[in-house]
């Protein structure tokens, strides 16, 4: 396949997703916090900064990030690269903050 290469979005609850895309050499991840189709918040990861800290409070729909991170492994020969969201959240379903660690996209050199 060639870049950019979407990869499958990641629900955060039923209407909330984060979708990653892959550009530039398989190394740099552009996220995308989603609410329906509507788009909440983005940034971008890069081999030389592969750490970002989400803002305070992020509202995706009804899921709400308290305070979290985004951190991605750039891809080898011999492992995929991921984009890791570390965060604490609440939603209708869970009022009371909770922890999440999730890969939320996976993904191989020259997929």
């Amino acid at each position: 396949m060639s870049l950019p290469l979407t990869l499958p979005a990641f629900n955060l609850d039923a209407t909330s997703t984060i979708q990653v895309t892959i550009v530039s050499n398989y190394y740099t991840a552009q996220v995308a916090f989603y609410n329906g189709a509507i788009l909440v918040y983005s940034l971008t990861l890069l081999q030389q900064a592969p750490y970002a800290t989400i803002p305070a409070d992020l509202v995706v729909g009804t899921f709400k990030i308290i305070s979290g991170t985004l951190t991605m492994q750039i891809p080898s020969a011999i492992q995929a690269g991921t984009v890791t969201l570390n965060c604490t959240f609440t939603d209708l379903n869970v009022p009371n903050p909770q922890p999440l660690n999730a890969v939320v996209a996976t993904w191989n050199l020259n997929q």
